[in-house]
């Protein structure tokens, strides 16, 4: 069964797929590599996946986005942002880049990025005066803030509003797995507000450069 469904604004494409499948075949690693593949390829074109299983059925949820996503990242480091550009050069982002605080603020609420990745230790202002500034602003607030910085401060980040936290260096892979994460369950599935969800355990990778 194929279904069309009603879709909220920036989504062009939503298709619901439902079948009946074998629960011992869909475990096998054939069937999961189809599957990762499938998930995969729909986030590179910017795209949602959601799959639910039951007993002898499965669910499969896509949806495609009429925009690119848009990554803001506030960062003196001029490496780690080359860095992290290459990163999402084949996600579908656009990326924008701000080395202050209140040019990162101004920017963050005109263009309503996806995500924000900010620094702790920057110029003038820290991160976390930005990040309770964003927090706190309406135009801000419910746009998923990672904090990537040498600092080992997770808690204080996630009590004072992050979505994530990254510490200094980070792999591509933890660092797009948390993204991923990040965008996801900030978009609320059927118009609901934004569900928040237990911060990556990815915090601690080794890799790359360092503030």
């Amino acid at each position: 069964v194929l279904s069309y469904g009603m879709m909220p604004p920036h989504v062009c494409l939503r298709v619901t797929y439902i079948g009946r499948v074998d629960a011992a075949e869909l475990r096998t690693p054939a069937a999961q590599e189809r599957l990762a593949i499938g998930r995969r390829s729909l986030h590179l074109l910017g795209g949602t996946w959601h799959m639910e299983q039951g007993a002898n059925e499965l669910t499969i949820t896509m949806a495609l986005s009429d925009r690119r996503r848009t990554l803001l990242i506030i960062d003196d480091n001029h490496d780690m942002v080359q860095l992290v550009t290459r990163f999402v050069s084949d996600q579908g982002y656009v990326v924008l880049h701000a080395g202050r605080v209140q040019e990162g603020l101004r920017l963050a609420q005109t263009a309503r990025p996806d995500a924000i990745l900010l620094d702790v230790m920057l110029p003038e202002q820290d991160g976390w005066d930005a990040l309770q500034a964003l927090h706190h602003h309406p135009d801000t607030k419910a746009i998923p803030v990672v904090v990537c910085t040498v600092l080992g401060e997770a808690d204080l980040a996630l009590s004072l509003g992050a979505a994530d936290f990254l510490r200094k260096p980070v792999t591509r892979p933890v660092f797009l797995e948390t993204l991923r994460r990040c965008v996801d369950r900030m978009r609320p599935p059927e118009g609901g507000g934004p569900a928040r969800s237990e911060p990556s355990e990815a915090v601690r990778s080794p890799e790359t450069s360092r503030r």
